[in-house]
């Protein structure tokens, strides 16, 4: 059985990955795609090197991975299915940029933003928090880029 953990890497690897086809698909979007898909891999690396450090059964305590494994299941396989489908049918620079959003806006992810941001109350957290300090706003980043390519985008407050 994986652990949350271990699911949530897979689905950090898989929208980097979806990111990365993206910048292949959009020559003129590369740059944006490919430097969201290499933060998503550095996030991945600083939780890979956490998961290193530290034994699984406390960083599964942290409070970064209290967000239900169903939950987290389920964004991968929405996320899965995207880089699926995205080599069968023609996406367009709006479906691009509305299906990121809609990930980093997702439950999963929107946990994580909020676990950067709360109050730490372990060790384990206060080191996770330090290590993904760097970590940045993804979904104002693809507004802000929807924006400046004039593709409106409905913001999720």
């Amino acid at each position: 059985m994986k652990t949350r953990m271990i699911l949530f890497k897979e689905l950090v690897d898989n929208i980097s990955n979806l990111y990365s086809l993206y910048s292949s698909i959009f020559s003129d979007d590369r740059n944006f795609w490919k430097s969201l898909s290499i933060k998503k891999m550095n996030d991945r690396a600083l939780i890979e090197t956490a998961s290193n450090y530290f034994a699984k059964e406390c960083l599964e305590c942290s409070d970064l991975f209290t967000i239900s494994e169903e939950t987290i299941l389920t964004e991968l396989f929405t996320v899965q299915n995207a880089l699926d489908s995205c080599s069968l049918k023609t996406i367009t620079q709006k479906e691009a940029l509305e299906f990121s959003y809609t990930i980093e806006t997702s439950e999963v992810l929107e946990h994580f933003s909020t676990f950067l941001s709360a109050k730490t109350k372990t060790k384990i957290d206060r080191l996770l928090k330090k290590l993904l300090d760097n970590h940045g706003d993804y979904k104002k980043e693809i507004l802000n880029y929807a924006k400046s390519k004039n593709v409106i985008i409905t913001e999720v407050s």
